[in-house]
């Protein structure tokens, strides 16, 4: 994320970072020499974490509002950060349409998201699951990679809802770990609750 959209101290740079959870991309960022980061959270709970996480860096805003209607000017950033968030939107488009609309002309956004075809390791039971042409398990201990999702990514799909939304797609990866069976359970079923 941070090659795609480099931290700059120039005065102009102020970068924006929807669904920023707790604030996790606003730190490093900070960390690395960004003049200015607005951080967008819908969770109230999530966004009181980040808010008192980042109360005394300057230059830093956090902001609750929902990511299809963001409270912002157009062309008012000069990059942004969506790192795992378009899987939890209900409109991935009307998303990335606001996005788009805040940005200014040129600008760089970084889009990460989970891939559809996951490595069985990461969730086994998911993936067992979806060969056998049945629904993921998405909530609870068992819920793994689709732990609060709406959908996973192919590639083409990807492509097509950032290109409708306006954007032009410089550079795309995918980004594959090796991980422990169950990875995803133990971390998103058990670890985070």
């Amino acid at each position: 994320v941070i090659e795609w959209v480099p931290p700059s101290p120039a005065d102009d740079s102020h970068l924006l970072d929807v669904g920023c959870g707790r604030g996790y991309f606003v730190g490093y960022y900070m960390r690395f020499g960004q003049r200015a980061m607005t951080g967008v959270e819908l969770d109230a709970a999530i966004a009181a974490r980040a808010m008192a996480a980042h109360r005394s860096t300057r230059n830093v805003a956090i902001v609750r509002a929902d990511a299809a209607a963001l409270p912002f000017p157009a062309a008012r950033f000069s990059g942004a950060v969506l790192s795992e968030v378009l899987e939890h939107v209900a409109d991935d488009g009307a998303v990335l349409r606001e996005v788009f609309r805040v940005l200014r002309p040129g600008a760089t956004v970084a889009i990460t998201v989970p891939h559809a075809r996951y490595p069985w390791a990461w969730d086994p039971l998911n993936r067992t699951l979806a060969a056998l042409r049945l629904p993921p398990v998405r909530r609870g201990p068992l819920a793994g990679i689709w732990a609060e999702h709406r959908r996973l990514y192919e590639r083409a799909a990807l492509r097509d809802v950032v290109r409708r939304s306006g954007f032009a797609i410089d550079a795309e990866r995918s980004l594959v770990r090796h991980c422990l069976p169950f990875s995803h359970n133990l971390l998103y079923g058990i670890g985070k609750p």
